[in-house]
């Protein structure tokens, strides 16, 4: 699979939930002139991970270094991993580590590129709330592998249950709005000049206007398995992997 341009976001590397064969499937199919990973890269609300993360540790980040010697590679730093932020605008074996970036498509479009973070007054104003939500939200996750356990769910349908992804949208849904999320993505394409936002942190992989504003979600690791990809003609699509692609949204 060759493309002009990937981007992912909220993989949470050392989270248990992460989807690390999934991804490392999808890593070895994947050629493209330019890779972006949007935030949230690695858990670092876990002090233990925080402090021992590098960026050349990990077997998923080696493949991207790998992949560094063909392609652009520009990770923007979130609010999982902002242990990173000091290193804004450092390269490390070919991956260039900022808090925002523009990137310019193929029509010509100017997008702004950030984890996302910055549109949740949750994460900006009420960090210890957030910190709840996230150890609540990892609960819920270990009560959905234990009910797929119980009734061999996944071992007889192939799928999962959504419990923890049905708690987590409804939270999701909450902060965006009482966030005014939509407002806060119209007003800074506009102060920043842009046309439109790529961005993760809402672990919800979308593609749609809002007003004039191109706005994009790659989704996160941990569930949607999905990234944001620009094919050679100028075209966006989110692509689900499960050992093998699957349309979501095109644009």
């Amino acid at each position: 699979m060759n493309y002009r341009s990937v981007f992912l976001s909220d993989i949470h590397l050392g989270n248990r939930w992460c989807h690390t064969d999934q991804l490392t499937s999808f890593l070895s199919e994947l050629s493209c002139d330019r890779l972006y990973l949007l935030g949230d890269v690695f858990e670092g609300w876990n002090r233990k991970n925080s402090a021992r993360w590098n960026l050349r540790r990990h077997p998923l980040m080696r493949r991207v270094i790998k992949m560094s010697r063909a392609s652009k590679i520009q990770y923007i730093t979130g609010n999982h991993d902002a242990f990173l932020d000091e290193f804004s605008g450092l390269t490390f074996d070919g991956v260039e580590i900022l808090k925002e970036s523009l990137h310019q498509t193929l029509d010509g479009r100017k997008l702004l590129l950030v984890h996302g973070d910055e549109f949740d007054i949750i994460n900006q104003y009420r960090k210890h709330l957030a910190k709840i939500g996230h150890t609540a939200y990892q609960a819920t996750m270990n009560i959905n592998s234990g009910l797929e356990s119980l009734f061999s769910y996944r071992k007889n349908t192939g799928k999962q249950l959504f419990v923890a992804n049905y708690i987590k949208d409804k939270v999701k849904d909450f902060v965006q709005k009482i966030s005014d999320f939509d407002n806060s993505i119209r007003k800074t394409v506009k102060d920043r000049e842009t046309d439109g936002i790529i961005c993760g942190h809402i672990h919800r992989p979308e593609i749609r206007l809002i007003g004039d504003a191109s706005y994009y979600n790659c989704g996160d690791w941990l569930n949607s398995c999905s990234a944001l990809v620009e094919h050679f003609d100028g075209s966006f699509e989110i692509l689900r992997w499960n050992n093998g692609p699957e349309t979501l949204f095109t644009s």
